[in-house]
């Protein structure tokens, strides 16, 4: 047995090794043009001075000219606070973010195997699903080339997501229904778009077994495992919900056309493309970056049925249909264009922005399906068709990301010095309908308008301002700090003072009573419920580990 272990544990070494290639080079690879890299590296820098200076992670500094951002109320930060903390202790950036990188590949390949091992229960299909998975183009492009850390921190969970929901549906171990619980809040604190896929599909498969599904016990640990989840991640969901019910934002008020983006069955079933290019999709007219799955993954789609490897009693089938409407719901031929038409589709669709971001569930879909091939087939053959189809993944694994690392530039990011703080994405977390170029050229000073401003300082996401109003009339004095409903005002005598929008410009303003004169303080002020939020999920997660971990 420890024999077995240890070649298991030497194999997904190798694999971990396999998965880092673009690490292995002492300078960080940035894409082509520029994805996420520089946003989500911002993140790490932002959390840091919150920590520094003791604030709040839900709403950050060094955003948008030092004005403040809630990024970290719509991106979870939790998993990277360690890689936060270590640019605290002296690491460089890219450092931090390539250990972030190699952590994500590293539990990817041990979880995904442990995961695959709870279905197959078997190591050698267990160890050909995680190849498949990891070495997967779609989950490399995430890694690497789009830097996409929502998703790729997301897809480290997705296979226990699987596993626990396999458990659960055939009654496999009474603790399947807490790992349910944990895997889901994984992906919800990874990034609460990929919760979506999951959620739709886990619900679409729970109908595709509805047998297993509405029996007593099974839907009693369905709701136990979800109500564990909600309170597990209790200390994000509230901030999100607040922040966004509560401010009129930019991502409320956006449209866009979503069918261009959805993908040509060309570029799913090609066998290799050149790793480089935008991933606002134009087809045919311009480079794209590669959206191909990888016929290694494929070979469990197109061959799988003629094994007759798929019984309608072991939920394979179901998860077959699923890979297929997964397939669909990614390709030109699914009718996006016409469902927008209808309000509560199109606000969905736009949720998703990208249709090729349905490919992450076929990846996880197809992973699980196709070392089923070997399953059924003739003892004889599994030996030699497993291994091919490893080396093949292997060999396609490596070629992506050596052309990433041909196409992409190299650098160093050391600092908050080395990235620019008027960086903020699309911007979808500032507030609705102005000019987003103030947030990048804006003002470093509060703008006083008719008032007399004595004194000014500004320490983080807080300030202090002397100010006095000369005017028989209310007066605002616009601040540097992007306005959001969380900002308290107050004067010397603990008065609350009104904030408002600067002329619709996005930054807190402060409304002064005529003859007012005295000392504005400004600062956030994070709802009690945030508190309780967080000690709800601590709660929550002492119970996981308490009845995973000590019993």
């Amino acid at each position: 047995m420890k024999k077995v272990l240890k070649n298991t544990n030497l194999w997904l070494f190798l694999l971990v090794c396999l998965t880092c290639l673009p690490l292995m080079k002492p300078a960080l690879y940035q894409a082509a043009p520029s994805h996420d890299l520089l946003f989500h590296i911002q993140r790490i820098a932002a959390i840091e001075k919150n920590i520094e200076e003791g604030v709040p992670l839900a709403l950050q500094m060094f955003w948008c000219n030092d004005q403040g951002y809630a990024v970290g109320a719509f991106y979870p930060s939790i998993f990277l606070v360690p890689f936060a903390l270590l640019y605290k202790w002296g690491l460089h950036l890219d450092v931090c973010w390539k250990l972030l990188t190699l952590t994500i590949n590293v539990v990817t390949v041990y979880l995904g195997f442990y995961s695959f091992e709870r279905i197959f229960e078997d190591k050698r299909l267990s160890f050909v699903a995680i190849v498949l998975y990891a070495l997967a183009p779609y989950r490399l492009t995430d890694v690497y080339l789009r830097a996409a850390l929502g998703e790729s921190l997301s897809m480290m969970f997705l296979p226990m997501v699987a596993a626990s929901l396999y458990g659960v549906l055939n009654r496999k171990d009474a603790k399947d229904w807490i790992r349910m619980a944990l895997a889901y809040a994984g992906v919800c604190c990874s990034h609460e778009l990929s919760l979506f896929f999951v959620v739709v599909f886990t619900g679409l498969y729970c109908l595709l077994e509805w047998r297993k599904t509405f029996t007593k016990d099974v839907f009693v640990d369905l709701v136990k495992a979800t109500c564990l989840a909600v309170g597990l991640c209790l200390f994000f969901l509230i901030p999100m919900h607040e922040f966004s019910s509560s401010n009129a934002l930019k991502m409320n008020f956006e449209w866009r056309d979503v069918y261009p983006e959805s993908l040509y069955e060309w570029q799913l079933f090609g066998f290799f493309e050149p790793v480089f290019g935008g991933s606002a999709h134009l087809g045919f007219y311009g480079h794209e970056m590669p959206f191909y799955i990888g016929w290694p993954l494929l070979c469990g789609l197109f061959v799988l049925p003629f094994v007759h490897g798929l019984k309608k009693k072991d939920g394979y089938f179901s998860l077959y249909v699923l890979s297929i409407v997964a397939l669909w719901l990614t390709s030109r031929y699914f009718p996006y264009d016409r469902l927008q038409e209808y309000s509560f589709a199109n606000f969905l669709i736009i949720k998703v922005q990208y249709p090729w971001r349905f490919e992450m569930m076929v990846v996880v879909f197809l992973a699980i399906l196709t070392p089923l091939v070997f399953k059924y087939m003739h003892k004889d053959r599994v030996k030699k068709a497993g291994l091919s189809l490893v080396v093949f993944a292997c060999v396609l694994g490596c070629m992506h990301q050596v052309s990433f690392m041909k196409h992409a530039n190299y650098g160093a990011i050391q600092t908050s010095d080395d990235l620019d703080s008027s960086n903020f994405m699309g911007g979808e977390f500032l507030p609705a309908n102005f000019d987003y170029d103030g947030f990048k050229y804006g003002m470093v000073a509060p703008i006083r308008g008719k008032t007399v401003i004595e004194s000014y300082r500004k320490d983080g996401l807080e300030v202090f301002v002397k100010v006095k109003n000369e005017e028989d009339q209310f007066e605002k004095i616009a601040l540097p700090l992007t306005y959001y409903k969380q900002y308290k005002a107050v004067d010397e005598a603990g008065n609350v003072l009104r904030i408002v929008n600067h002329n619709q410009t996005g930054k807190l303003a402060v409304v002064l009573p005529s003859g007012f004169d005295g000392v504005v303080h400004v600062y956030y002020a994070e709802p009690f419920a945030f508190v309780v939020s967080r000690v709800v999920s601590f709660v929550c997660l002492c119970f996981v580990l308490w009845k995973l971990v000590w019993l």
